[in-house]
């Protein structure tokens, strides 16, 4: 589905706009869960290639997908990548200009449970503990104004899913770019 989305985005659009660099986004997660974590890379840093052509680093869609890239590598063991990707997007977030926007952006305290959760696997709790609390003071400023969101969206770790016919497109895909 992810890649007839694609498909007929870039028909539409062109290859250079933000729904085609989103549906690329959620194919390198899918990809993931099926065990294909080469392409999953590939098709994030696609998405992030495009946006960078599109908007500038510090724009939320462009540090959502990098942040999506970070979580990839923790999930993969790729600690020391995660933390130097997960690091970017914080140092690029301006929590002052955007304390408004975090009870809808729920990606935003993930950033941090994320690098807590790397600095836990590197025995660093310290760090992990001072990111934890990031996480918490921000989830407590936003709580305020949204009782009802919810954080964990990026932090919860789902299975991998078996792969399925869409193997197929996404070979394709894969093969004419």
């Amino acid at each position: 589905m992810c890649v007839d989305l694609i498909e007929v985005n870039a028909n539409l659009f062109g290859e250079k706009n933000m729904s085609t660099a989103r549906f690329y986004r959620l194919l390198g997660s899918l990809l993931y869960y099926m065990e294909r974590d080469e392409d999953s890379e590939k098709i994030h840093k696609k998405s992030l290639n495009i946006l960078d052509e599109i908007i500038p680093k510090s724009n939320l869609h462009y540090l959502l997908s990098l942040s999506t890239l970070g979580v990839f590598y923790k999930m993969i063991g790729n600690l020391n990548e995660s933390i130097a990707i997960l690091l970017e997007v914080t140092n690029n977030l301006n929590l002052d200009k955007i304390q408004h926007l975090i009870p809808y952006c729920r990606w935003i305290p993930a950033v941090y449970l994320n690098l807590s959760e790397c600095y836990k696997m590197k025995s660093s709790e310290e760090l992990a503990k001072y990111y934890q609390k990031q996480a918490d003071n921000i989830r407590l400023s936003s709580s305020n104004k949204n009782q009802n969101a919810r954080y964990d969206i990026m932090g919860v770790e789902l299975n991998r899913l078996p792969p399925s016919d869409l193997n197929k497109y996404i070979k394709e895909l894969m093969d004419t770019n």
